[in-house]
């Protein structure tokens, strides 16, 4: 397997899990505005889990777009992204 197929592999994968834990956050934030027992804490909880899930949409957003660019891109360019992304990908 080339380097750009792992690249694009690992990537697939790393969105798929920022995917799974959106929905997971989501979740928790529904399950735990249902235990509120205020609206002002509700309000509260929604805020919180909103930042959070912006941020995790932006990190996709981000994965996304880098492994567009990875695929469009030449194999010569591939050690290039490799260390770019190196901390999402482990």
């Amino acid at each position: 397997m080339s380097l750009k197929d792992q690249l694009i592999k690992k990537l697939e994968s790393r969105v798929n899990a920022l995917e799974k834990e959106a929905e997971a956050e989501k979740a928790e934030a529904a399950k735990k505005q249902a235990e509120a027992e205020t609206e002002e804490a509700g309000a509260e909880i929604k805020s919180e889990f909103t930042e959070k899930i912006r941020s995790i949409q932006s990190d996709i957003t981000t994965v996304k777009t880098r492994l567009d660019e990875i695929k469009i891109a030449g194999e010569e360019r591939m050690e290039e992204f490799k260390r770019q992304i190196g901390d999402w990908i482990g």
